[in-house]
C-alpha cells in the first residue's frame, strides 16, 4: 500500500466519525421519533394508496406503502429531541389535494431566528426532490398553510461531534507519524 492509498484509509477513518446520515422512509413503522426527533403537526404513517388516485400522497410515494404528511393551516417543525444541530438534505414532497401550491421551507437556529429559507412549488399530480441541503440548523419549519403537505424519503444528517475528541486526533497523528517513518526508512534502504 503506498502512501496516499494509506494515508486515505486513515483520512476517511477520521472523518466518518463527525456525521451519521439517516434515511426516513417511513416504512415499517419508522417515525420521526424513532430517529431522535421531535415534530409539532407531523403525522408520520400515512398508509398509501390513498382511495383517491390523484391525491398527492400517492404521487409523493417512493418506497414502500407510507408516506408522512404536514397537517393543513398550520405550520410544520420538526427537531433533534436532544436540540442537537443537523443538517437536511432532501426528502420528495407533493400538496395533498391542489396543484400550484408553495411551501416554505426555513431552517433555525437555537433561539428560533431563521439562518436559511427557500421557497418551492409543490403539486399534487408530480413529486418534487427537493435539496435545500441546510446546514447545522436547530429547527426545521415547512410552512405549507393552504394545503397538506406529503413528503418521503426525508435524508439527513447529524454531526456526531462538534469538535474532535483529544484521543481521535492523537490516533490521527500518530498514524500519519507512522506512515511518514516508514517511507523514509524504505527510502534509506
Amino acid at each position: 500500500m503506498n502512501l496516499m492509498n494509506a494515508a486515505s484509509v486513515v483520512l476517511i477513518i477520521f472523518f466518518s466519525g463527525f456525521a451519521n446520515a439517516g434515511l426516513i422512509t417511513f416504512e415499517d413503522n419508522e417515525r420521526f421519533s424513532d430517529f431522535g426527533f421531535s415534530t409539532i403537526n407531523v403525522i408520520d404513517l400515512f398508509a398509501n394508496p390513498y382511495p383517491t388516485s390523484n391525491a398527492g400522497y400517492n404521487t409523493v410515494l417512493q418506497s414502500g406503502d407510507y408516506v408522512a404528511f404536514g397537517q393543513a393551516n398550520t405550520a410544520t417543525d420538526i427537531w433533534m429531541t436532544d436540540n442537537s444541530l443537523w443538517s437536511f438534505d432532501s426528502a420528495f414532497f407533493a400538496a395533498a389535494w391542489e396543484s400550484a401550491k408553495t411551501v416554505t421551507m426555513q431552517g433555525l437556529d437555537v433561539s428560533g431566528n431563521v439562518i436559511q429559507s427557500e421557497v418551492y412549488s409543490v403539486s399534487q399530480s408530480t413529486a418534487s426532490f427537493l435539496t435545500p441541503n441546510f446546514m447545522n440548523i436547530h429547527k426545521l419549519r415547512f410552512i405549507h398553510t393552504d394545503h397538506q403537505l406529503t413528503w418521503d424519503n426525508f435524508q439527513f444528517s447529524q454531526a456526531k461531534h462538534e469538535v474532535p475528541e483529544p484521543s481521535t486526533l492523537v490516533i490521527f497523528v500518530l498514524s500519519m507519524i507512522v506512515l511518514l517513518l516508514r517511507r523514509f526508512k524504505r527510502q534509506q534502504v
